[in-house]
């Protein structure tokens, strides 16, 4: 058992129109607690509260959720309240509990690479999303671009290495090395011709729930963009598995020269990985720029 603020145990029960019998503690990522809700008459919800979020935080991570899930492409869980913090309460976000599958089969990973390629044919005019959201407690800047070299390097590079800078890491010869090859990323990102592909934004093995109505995505950080770039995520910390992407070659073919291109994108996601959390990731991400 786990304790639910008393002040955000009451918006819930206005919510969901029943009484919290149960709160079980349960994982909520890096900056959030989070528990699974069991009510009196029987329904069950996931909340995640944080008392030091950044304001935004889960109203940034529902408009993601409801966009994923308005595709229909793949589960997602169904957002029933968001709340900003205040004196009383914690910033919350209260969705469906999905229940966990008790095993996963390559089967499932098929199912996972399938659902991917049909939330990618999902498409947009521009690079970019109608708000601005985060990628773990990081501010993600979505202003639409109709380049995806230029939307890449202006808000995802370029705002990285502005906190890099600020945390200490983001050195001067840093900053030469990408002048220097702003060029060279913008032209190979550019030389596809990508299409703006609606995207998980930050698809990591811990932001894919296997649930018994199939695999599920959460926690995600949404925008447009191209969708080399969610292959290239689930890459970064270690592969998925060989039917995963067997199943979404099948669905939807990657372009020629997606290996180098991935490399550059994930650049990204070791400079959040620096800014976060220092260490180890600094000197990946510093790597990553030279070798470039």
């Amino acid at each position: 058992m786990t304790a639910l603020p008393e002040a955000l145990s009451e918006l819930v029960e206005t919510a969901v129109g029943s009484s919290v019998k149960d709160c079980r503690s349960a994982s909520g990522g890096c900056i959030s607690q989070a528990a699974v809700l069991v009510c009196v008459d029987g329904s069950r919800y996931f909340v995640k509260w944080n008392y030091s979020a950044p304001r935004g935080l889960f109203a940034a991570e529902a408009e993601g959720l409801n966009a994923l899930r308005e595709t229909g492409a793949i589960k997602v869980p169904e957002v029933v309240l968001v709340c900003e913090s205040s004196d009383e309460q914690p910033t919350a976000i209260l969705m469906e509990a999905l229940e966990p599958a008790a095993s996963r089969t390559l089967a499932d990973s098929a199912e996972l690479g399938r659902a991917l390629a049909e939330l990618h044919r999902v498409h947009a005019e521009r690079f970019g999303f109608h708000i601005d959201n985060f990628i773990g407690e990081l501010p993600q800047i979505n202003s639409k671009a109709d380049s995806w070299g230029e939307f890449f390097l202006n808000n995802r590079i370029d705002y990285q290495a502005q906190i890099g800078r600020e945390r200490g890491w983001f050195s001067d010869e840093c900053s030469q090395l990408l002048k220097q090859k702003r060029e060279r990323i913008s032209d190979a990102l550019n030389e596809h011709s990508p299409v703006p592909c609606l995207l998980h934004g930050d698809l990591w093995s811990g932001n894919v729930f296997w649930a018994v109505a199939g695999p599920a995505l959460i926690d995600p950080a949404v925008y447009f963009g191209c969708r080399e770039a969610d292959i290239g995520m689930t890459q970064c910390f270690g592969r998925f598995d060989a039917r995963f992407y067997g199943a979404y070659e099948e669905s939807f073919p990657l372009e020629a020269g997606h290996e180098h291109r991935i490399e550059i994108l994930n650049l990204y996601h070791l400079m959040t990985h620096a800014n976060m959390f220092g260490a180890g990731y600094v000197a990946s991400a510093v790597q990553r720029l030279r070798t470039i």
